[in-house]
């Protein structure tokens, strides 16, 4: 009965203060006086009991009372409360609680505290708070349970920024506890390895999964380690990585590479990690690793080349690139091409390169992209009639036009208020696509809207010109009234008083009769 329990300790309390009150006013000045305080087992056993019920209230009012009466607070009572705040689910009010009262006054938390405040801050997603009582746990000597670093690896490992906890919680799980983590903990690690550019760690995740029964290594175990090399920029590893991958039957597909060329695009201006000098190291390393020269590794390199927006660059490489491999152009590279001409607006260049997807490299045929591409190029230009041939082309092609596509289409014309818009839309929903409002409304108001900026703009050319004709008017009238006023003070027959100087008594002043003379 936690009631009768704490109306027990109150009375005891009471008893006792009442007690040293009578002892101090008989004067015998003894403060050390034998008294009924409850014991310490007597607070942490009813301090369970309220833990059991979860009534961390009555925990705090016990510590209340305690502190009231100047007595101790047991560390237990403390890490007791915290406990119970973390089971209501009330987390952060348990961190402050942890924080003001117990670390501020240097208490000492048990190993359950430590353990469950660490979990309680993580699932909220407070990885580095976590982390830190994690830290300060070891610094006091206690040893956290297994699961709570599993868990912390789990957490952290799903976090985009967190490469060194993942690292530390990775390496206590395996060489501390001699947990075996599953194989999806072991693709956290290996995603956040290759996020980080921590090739280490991806090495010894590989290592622990190739520990595992029945476990075959695949794409999405062996790429994070190609591309933690790229983004350390250890571009000979990358190579000597690429060319195992493909010795085992990956490592072909352009997703494979394609954060190299995110990471090129983002690295430009380097010459020493340049598009240009990768090229050039994987000629020279093709005979020591044949298969990492292809158009796959090309077109990433040009794709580098044009996120860095080297467009210029990306024809000129294109052009010399494959033939000083002796590789054959695919899809992806005139992807890559009429990519470029859509960014810039080349459309001669995008005719040049259509005619040779046609006609040249007679391997290929022209997909849905490279067609949407090419149209897109040709919404840039002022005369856009041949988008609606290349419309034709595609269907007559078996391939429908994308939403995208279409949207794209209307709204150039509604640009140029072009009444086919409307058709566009029309047709869009010929083909079940989803026509949105905004679009409908952009295609019916456009025009109008258009003609409107029209007229503002002419009315705001007529309103400055009649400020520019009224401010001439008026810079002529100061300039006239200012050169008559200048001649009256040269002859002397202007006074201040105007009133005055057209008076009769004026005129018929010296000085008036002199103003007439003259």
């Amino acid at each position: 009965d936690t009631e009768a329990m704490l109306r027990v300790i109150d009375r005891m309390m009471m008893m006792t203060t009442a007690a040293t009150q009578r002892e101090k006013e008989k004067g015998s000045g003894n403060d050390n006086l034998p008294a009924p305080h409850p014991t310490k087992n007597m607070l942490i056993h009813i301090t369970k009991l309220l833990l059991k019920h979860k009534n961390s209230a009555k925990i705090y009012n016990l510590i209340d009372t305690l502190q009231a009466h100047n007595i101790a607070v047991p560390h237990e009572v403390w890490s007791a409360l915290v406990i119970c705040m973390l089971k209501n689910t009330e987390i952060e009010l348990a961190y402050r609680t942890f924080q003001d009262q117990m670390i501020s006054r240097s208490i000492v938390p048990t190993t359950e505290c430590f353990e469950r405040l660490v979990i309680g801050l993580s699932t909220i997603g407070e990885i580095r708070e976590a982390y830190e009582f994690l830290c300060k746990a070891e610094g006091q000597g206690l040893v956290l349970g297994q699961k709570t670093y599993l868990l912390m690896l789990r957490m952290a490992a799903q976090e985009l920024n967190e490469p060194k906890i993942v690292e530390d919680c990775f390496r206590k799980c395996v060489d501390v506890f001699s947990i075996e983590p599953t194989e999806g903990d072991l693709l956290w690690v290996l995603n956040t390895a290759a996020r980080t550019g921590t090739p280490r760690l991806a090495t010894e995740a590989l290592k622990v999964l190739e520990n595992k029964p029945g476990i075959e290594f695949k794409e999405q175990h062996l790429e994070p380690l190609l591309e933690a090399f790229i983004v350390d920029h250890d571009w000979a590893k990358m190579f000597e990585m690429l060319h195992h991958l493909r010795e085992s039957g990956i490592g072909y597909g352009k997703g494979s590479l394609s954060l190299l060329s995110y990471e090129l695009g983002r690295i430009r201006n380097r010459p020493l990690h340049s598009p240009a000098a990768l090229f050039e190291m994987a000629m020279r390393m093709k005979d020591q690793y044949p298969l990492i020269v292809d158009a796959t590794l090309l077109n990433a390199l040009l794709r580098g080349l044009a996120i860095g927006k080297h467009v210029n660059l990306v024809f000129e490489c294109a052009e010399t690139w494959f033939k000083e491999a002796q590789v054959r152009r695919t899809i992806e590279t005139y992807h890559v091409l009429l990519d470029c001409c859509r960014d810039s607006g080349n459309m001669k260049t995008a005719e040049v390169l259509f005619k040779a997807l046609e006609k040249t490299d007679t391997h290929l045929a022209p997909d849905e992209k490279a067609y949407g591409l090419f149209a897109e190029t040709c919404l840039k230009q002022k005369e856009y009639e041949d988008v609606f041939a290349i419309l034709e082309t595609m269907k007559m092609k078996g391939m429908i036009p994308s939403a995208q596509l279409y949207g794209k289409v209307a709204r150039k014309c509604a640009n140029e208020r072009d009444p086919r818009a409307q058709l566009v839309l029309d047709e869009m929903k010929v083909y079940r696509y989803v026509v949105d409002d905004e679009l409908v409304r952009f295609v019916e108001t456009s025009g109008e809207s258009a003609k409107r900026s029209e007229d503002r703009a002419k009315e705001r050319q007529q309103r400055q010109r009649q400020e520019q004709l009224e401010g001439e008017m008026a810079i002529s009238q100061n300039e006239f009234e200012e050169k008559i006023n200048n001649e009256e003070d040269v002859w002397g027959y202007r006074d201040d008083n105007d009133d005055f100087a057209d008076s009769e008594e004026f005129v018929a002043s010296d000085d008036g009769k002199q103003k007439n003379a003259n």
